[in-house]
Parts: C-alpha cells; structure tokens; sequence
C-alpha cells in the first residue's frame, strides 16, 4: 500500500479504507516558487535535492523549484526547474545572492 494511502483514505471512524489504485502510478509534479530563500526555504531546497527521488517513488510527488525570488539575494526562473545545487552553492559561497553562471537572473 501506497503510505500517503493511511493518511488520505479514512472514513469518520478513522478507519483506513482500500487504496485507490491511482495513488499507486500518479505522479504529482508541483511547480514551486520560493519567495525568500533564507534558512527554511534553503533547507527545503536540501531536501529535495536529496530526497526527490525518494519522494518520486515512495508518494508519487515530485516538487520542482522554478523560482526563487528574494529582495537581498536576487531572483531565478526556469519553467522547467533551477539547478538546486548551483542555488545552494551560489548563495552558500557568496553568502548573498547568485552568481553570473546563471543566465536566466530576471
């Protein structure tokens, strides 16, 4: 059974119910936009860096940073998703904002 099953599928008695068997092959892609990209957004960043792929396969949710937008660091678009990694070590190296790799700063 799916484990997001035992959270979404409960009747008033809190029962678990049958899983349905689209739980089992969906993939939920969120395209996601950070506005402010200071601990709790970078630490989120880490963890779907790291564990996306964990994430894909165990609950079907897949979760792509598109942008970041902050008034201190600057801001990033792609509509296919950042580099999470060069993010991470551009802000982590400068301590401020995105290096002059990137080509898509708006």
């Amino acid at each position: 059974m799916n484990p997001i099953c035992k959270y979404l599928n409960k009747n008033t008695f809190g029962q678990t119910l049958g899983c349905p068997s689209i739980l089992e092959i969906s993939i939920m892609t969120l395209r996601i936009a950070l506005l402010g990209f200071g601990i709790v957004a970078q630490g989120l960043t880490g963890i779907l860096r790291d564990k996306g792929k964990a994430l894909q396969s165990s609950i079907g949710f897949d979760g792509r940073i598109v942008a970041i937008s902050d008034p201190m660091k600057g801001s990033l678009y792609h509509p296919e998703g950042l580099d999470l990694n060069q993010a991470l070590k551009s802000v982590k190296d400068t301590g401020k904002g995105y290096d002059a790799q990137y080509k898509v700063v708006i």
